[in-house]
């Protein structure tokens, strides 16, 4: 009944770069967010990574394709059988600041380009921290109104029924 001592995963996972966000798949690969660089290529900014858990030991982090890290991308969040991934992003097409976003796997493993979840979800204000439950029913996010006044901060959750007429 107790919680076993935290164990740093080691590189590739872990880099002198900032990683942030874990979400698990069902199959134990990694998605998080890393600023080792973002759509650019340019090291500072935000993007998504994948590490597939091969005989113990995580493989190389890839970047997802281009349409997810199209913008500063974080915050993954995957269903467990990695059939689709909410994010945040900062994207032209967006309702403000940061909005959140899904893509859906497709067939050849890549994953499709991303759709912004809609005005009933995004706001003018940072829509962040995506999080499925684990029966993959619901969607949890924090929309924080004023970036560096958590006094202006708030949890929400809705059903994921919605995310999958998206695709």
């Amino acid at each position: 009944n107790k919680w076993s001592s935290p164990v740093k995963l080691d590189p590739p996972v872990n880099t002198d770069f900032i990683e942030v966000h874990p979400s698990m798949t069902e199959n134990g690969t990694l998605y998080f967010a890393s600023t080792r660089g973002g759509a650019s290529g340019k090291v500072g900014e935000g993007a998504i990574y994948s590490a597939v858990l091969t005989n113990g030991r995580y493989l190389e982090a890839k970047k997802l394709n281009g349409g997810i890290n199209s913008g500063d991308a974080g915050d993954p969040a995957v269903s467990a059988d990695e059939s689709f991934i909410v994010f945040g992003s900062f994207k032209a097409d967006g309702y403000g600041e940061t909005d959140l976003y899904i893509s859906f796997r497709l067939a050849d493993n890549t994953w499709s380009e991303p759709k912004n979840l809609g005005k009933n979800i995004n706001t003018i204000a940072h829509e962040v921290g995506p999080f499925l439950s684990h029966d993959g029913k619901y969607l949890f996010f924090h929309r924080r109104e004023k970036w560096k006044d958590p006094a202006y901060s708030d949890i929400y959750w809705v059903s994921t029924d919605f995310l999958h007429r998206l695709k």
